[in-house]
């Protein structure tokens, strides 16, 4: 009976003994697994906080790039500005059509409107816009009269090679003497110097908006070399001012009742300091 006894109490400590060992370790696992969690979590909320916090510097960084980056696109325009020289924008009351350089052959610049056209300054030896229109085209049928007194006005202001002697022009029998007038505008601020501007005069050629050569009244045939016009002297000063509009004058032989043409003018954009970087032909409207 003792031996049960004593076989039954050892069984009751092995028991109580196991399961404070199960206990024991239920509870050191749990505190284990809630440390782990806890080490997790924190671990989480600092990978969260760094992922965070690095994608806002990221963005902050991206900002200040794209800032920076506007900004030297600015700086960027200035300069081009600066270099190719600030454009002239003030023709007072003068409207503008359009510019110039966008014109063709087929979508010449209107009849009597103004456009914008390259001219050179002395002054910082860059190319600027001057205004420029069309004003009047005069054939010697049209009236012979106005003819014969700009050239005489010509020879009146001009001596030795810049007089016109009519009887020593070819002009064959199908074609005529011809002036076209046109008005140029110098802006206000315009580069100039204390004297004013070099002549802003331009050389005008014809151009036959049908094809090369100008064909004869019969239509058998055609000329070639009829593009050519020739400068004619309108007033005996010679100096020019900004702000101001001139009248400028040009001569030239075309067959008669001959008008499918345009006056084409060779320029530079406005900025142009090399002129093989902005030459253009512009093209201005004869009706």
């Amino acid at each position: 009976m003792e031996i049960k006894k004593i076989i039954a109490a050892l069984s009751v400590i092995v028991m109580s003994a196991a399961m404070f060992t199960a206990c024991g370790g239920s509870n050191d696992s749990s505190s284990s697994s809630d440390s782990s969690a806890t080490e997790a979590e924190t671990q989480e909320e600092s990978t969260t906080e760094a992922e965070t916090t690095e994608a806002a510097t990221e963005e902050e960084k991206a900002t200040e790039e794209e800032t920076e980056a506007e900004t030297s696109e600015e700086n960027s325009s200035d300069t081009d500005t600066s270099e190719s020289g600030d454009a002239t924008t003030d023709f007072g009351d003068i409207t503008i059509s359009m510019d110039a350089s966008e014109s063709t052959e087929e979508a010449p610049v209107k009849f009597g409107e103004w456009a914008t056209i390259g001219t050179f300054s002395a002054q910082d030896k860059i190319y600027h816009n001057v205004a420029l229109r069309i004003t009047k085209v005069t054939t010697a049928t049209d009236d012979q009269k106005y003819i014969d007194d700009a050239i005489d006005l010509n020879n009146d202001l001009c001596s030795g090679y810049g007089k016109i002697d009519v009887s020593q022009l070819k002009i064959p029998s199908d074609c005529e003497l011809c002036v076209v007038d046109y008005e140029i505008h110098i802006p206000a601020d315009f580069p100039s110097a204390e004297w004013g501007v070099v002549s802003p005069s331009f050389s005008l050629s014809v151009d036959n908006t049908d094809g090369a050569g100008f064909p004869s009244a019969d239509g058998a045939s055609s000329y070639i070399g009829l593009s050519t016009t020739t400068s004619l002297s309108v007033r005996d000063d010679t100096k020019y001012q900004v702000g101001e509009t001139y009248a400028f004058r040009s001569l030239y032989i075309m067959v008669k009742g001959y008008d499918k043409i345009a006056y084409k003018i060779s320029a530079c954009k406005e900025g142009t300091v090399e002129v093989s970087d902005g030459r253009y032909d512009a093209y201005f409207a004869s009706k």
